[in-house]
Parts: structure tokens; sequence; C-alpha cells
């Protein structure tokens, strides 16, 4: 099984990084290796994820770790490395309203999924390698959420009807303003509501919520959104 930060260092195209010779293991993946990069020159005095490293004491870090936490893409943007091998190896970089998209279309496996809100914390040593398409983690911020492309797209199509009329707000906290309801249609509402209320509350869900693309439109209940701000 491959580790996640060398699957993406492999998706990357292998950037050179300077080395020096050691004996050890990497303090984040644990790898044994004979040459790496100093700890201390690879994470700030900003860096607080030491619980989460393999080995506290280890003073040098491996290429491919190194690689991952010093690509500010990797935490700027969400994306998904995914190949077996070099010659299939590739990463994508993708907007939030794109999200949806990729959970529901995965490009290959294995495959890391890793999703950004504040666009500043690493993805890459947290998320997990996915060996299936039909049910895979993605690592939104510190949270590690398990999905199932075929059970949530129900809810994922259901929240897209809702957010043609209805603010996230409204959406993820279940009140709903009068006026809006009558607007998409008391009974439609009841259907749709029924649909996702057993899911509110749940890493799935606030994923989703995230995901969500104000720029489609694929119903004609309303031409046009409401304007409103979340």
């Amino acid at each position: 099984m491959v580790n996640q930060t060398h699957l993406i260092y492999q998706a990357l195209g292998k950037p050179h990084i300077e080395t020096e010779p050691c004996n050890g293991i990497c303090a984040f993946c644990g790898t044994e290796i004979q040459e790496g990069v100093k700890l201390e020159n690879t994470v700030s005095d900003a860096f607080t994820n030491y619980d989460l490293l393999t080995d506290r004491t280890a003073s040098h870090v491996c290429k491919c770790c190194y690689a991952c936490l010093k690509d500010t893409r990797l935490r700027r943007l969400n994306f998904i490395a995914s190949g077996s091998d070099e010659n299939k190896a590739q990463i994508v970089f993708f907007k939030r309203n794109e999200i949806e998209h990729y959970l529901f279309h995965i490009p290959s496996i294995p495959f890391v999924f890793g999703c950004t809100i504040n666009y500043k914390k690493h993805l890459s040593f947290k998320a997990r390698v996915n060996y299936s398409s039909k049910l895979f983690y993605v690592q939104l911020e510190d949270n590690t959420i398990l999905f199932s492309p075929t059970k949530y797209k129900p809810i994922s199509d259901t929240l897209n009807r809702l957010y043609l009329v209805f603010s996230k707000s409204e959406i993820e906290t279940g009140n709903y303003f009068m006026n809006h309801i009558k607007q998409y249609s008391s009974q439609k509402f009841r259907e749709d509501e029924s649909i996702i209320k057993d899911y509110r509350g749940t890493l799935q869900f606030d994923l989703l919520m995230f995901a969500l693309n104000s720029q489609k439109i694929e119903s004609p209940i309303p031409k046009k959104r409401l304007l409103k701000t979340d």
C-alpha cells in the first residue's frame, strides 16, 4: 500500500528536493530513509500538528513529505492526486464550485482527496489513500469524511434543488422562511426536507453543503435564485 504523501509526490511529477544523508525514519510517514531534509527546516514555528507525526523524535523528513508540506497549492486549493504508477499519476487542483463534480467523478484509483476551507491548513499528510471510487475518504480540513457517491447523490441533488430558493443557513439549520417555502411549493418542500433531515448535522451533510455550487441552475422552480447572503 502506498503512503499518501508518496502518491501525491509522484502525482506532482517528483520535483527535485535537496536532501542530506541521514539514518532513521521520516518524522511524518515513518518510511526508513537514508537521505532527507531536517524537520526543523521543513515546518515553521506556526506548525501545530506535532501530535500527528509518526515519530516526534525523528530528525529528518523524506523528500515526499517535504515536497507536500512545501507546496502551497496543497493547502490553498482542493485537489485529487491519483494514479498507480508514474505514467498514470496525476494531480487535479480545483475550485470550491467543482468539489461536487469530483465527489461523483473520481479520475482514477488509488487517490487522495483533499478539500480546504480556510486555505491555510496542511491536508496532504492527514488524508487517506483510497482504493475504491464507491466508498472513500475526503479530507476536509481536519475532518476525515467517509463518502459513498451512490448513497449521497440523492442528498446532493436535493440540496441543489433547495438551494435554488433557500439560503445555506436555512438548509443547514432547518429554520426556513415561510415565504421561501411557498415559493418552492409546500408539498415539494416537505418531500425534499424529509430526504435530507436525517443527514443534517453529519460530516457528509456538511461536506455537501460546503460543495453547493451557487452557479448551478438545474431547475425551473425559479429562473433566478433569490438574492441572499449565506
